[in-house]
């Protein structure tokens, strides 16, 4: 992510056309104040939605690319993006070739992530025959992922071409999502189960209470390939879909409960999302929700279909589990 200015700060994404790489090591796997409203609108809809403006549509290849490359995200992430063909349509994104391009000769692609919708500026003068590897990047950054370049100590960019695990990569010509990226996705969009929850109750009403911070992946099955990304990446992938890091991305929990000798059950009723950093809770009348040994439970749950169940080769991971919070008395 290029700092060109302090009000785009948290907005720009961009991928370069240098091919050399020196000085230190990247800033690290996330873009800053995630989730975004695109993020958000997608996690609710269960998909996302991408519109192109008229160069961009008409341009030789370029949905082609486009739609080659989404198609690869959905069957790698199952996070879907579908054109919206419909002009007057809601959209969370915009591919758009602009007419002028102030950003810089070297820039091939500038994304605006933390914009509603969000937008992707592609610098259509450069004599490129495929966008593809552009397209790629670039919707990295709408997924939440920083650049994987080396940051220099004069506060440079610079291409890293040894980063052949990920799409965030400079002079690689890697397009398609790979595992890094589709744990880092994950990491960003699906809320995993909160770190803390409570149990509370004055007789009348039980409160069932939870954070807002995903539980870590500590203590996960290990991932055989963890050596992939030894000394690149957070921390070695668990398999457990995310890198321990604590994003605050519970966007609302389904609330369960379970009867001694009986399974889990939904009580249709969803607790509201738990402000960044802090606490969500729904309370239940006693009379008519709480009897003795009756337990409680909670579940992040979204739109996307990923959760409850979900597994990746036989490992459940992110929020395919419930998090028991108390039990009535």
């Amino acid at each position: 992510m290029r700092r060109v200015a302090l009000a785009a700060l948290l907005a720009l994404g961009v991928l370069f056309l240098f091919s050399k790489s020196v000085g230190a090591d990247h800033a690290g796997d996330f873009l800053p104040a995630l989730p975004t409203e695109a993020m958000k609108q997608v996690r609710e809809r269960g998909y996302g939605l991408y519109r192109l403006d008229a160069r961009a549509s008409s341009w030789p290849g370029f949905r082609i690319t486009l739609r080659q490359f989404y198609t690869q995200e959905c069957e790698k992430t199952r996070i879907c993006w579908v054109e919206q063909e419909d002009p007057y349509g809601e959209y969370d994104l915009l591919h758009s070739m602009p007419d002028s391009w102030s950003y810089g000769d070297g820039i091939v692609g500038v994304a605006w992530y933390f914009l509603y919708p969000a937008r992707i500026d592609y610098n259509w003068r450069v004599p490129y025959s495929s966008f593809l590897s552009t397209q790629g990047h670039e919707h990295g950054h709408v997924d939440g992922q920083e650049d994987l370049y080396r940051h220099l100590s004069n506060g440079g960019l610079q291409c890293d071409v040894t980063v052949w695990w990920s799409r965030m990569s400079c002079g690689t010509a890697i397009w398609w999502v790979t595992d890094y990226d589709r744990d880092i996705v994950w990491n960003v969009y699906i809320g995993d189960l909160p770190s803390a929850s409570f149990f509370l109750t004055d007789g009348t009403w039980v409160w069932i209470g939870y954070n807002s911070i995903r539980q870590s992946s500590v203590g996960c099955s290990p991932f055989s390939g963890q050596s992939f990304f030894s000394g690149r990446a957070s921390e070695a992938d668990n398999y457990c879909g995310h890198f321990s890091r604590y994003l605050d991305n519970v966007s609302r929990v389904a609330i369960f409960y379970r009867d001694q000798g009986f399974d889990w059950a939904w009580t249709g009723y969803y607790g509201p999302p738990a402000p960044t950093g802090g606490w969500g809770s729904r309370g239940f009348a006693v009379v008519d929700w709480c009897r003795p040994g009756r337990s409680w439970a909670v579940h992040p749950e979204s739109a996307l279909g990923l959760t409850f169940p979900t597994f990746a080769g036989g490992v459940g991971f992110l929020s395919g589990d419930l998090l028991e919070v108390g039990m009535c008395p």
